[in-house]
């Protein structure tokens, strides 16, 4: 190998590390945007399961509408 041979290896390692050290950031931001996504939904599923309860209590005071709650997203509503 020839010295030149040699520093082009060497600009060429130097380019790949500092394309590395950018991707690396990249995920980074990646990693802290995901959090942050499943931060907003875990309280989007709080609030949705709050609302579901305020809905079952609304109907479960009327003598005539009886609430069964459901494995699914949304209560059951059953008129008698």
């Amino acid at each position: 190998m020839t010295t030149q041979n040699v520093l082009l290896a060497i600009e060429e390692k130097r380019k790949w590390e500092a394309r590395l050290q950018e991707m690396e950031k990249e995920l980074e931001l990646l990693i802290k945007e995901r959090k942050n996504i499943m931060v907003t939904l875990v309280s989007i599923r709080k609030e949705r399961k709050n609302l579901y309860d305020r809905l079952c209590d609304h109907h479960a005071q009327d003598a005539e509408t009886s609430v069964y709650k459901t494995q699914g997203d949304a209560p059951r509503i059953v008129v008698r």
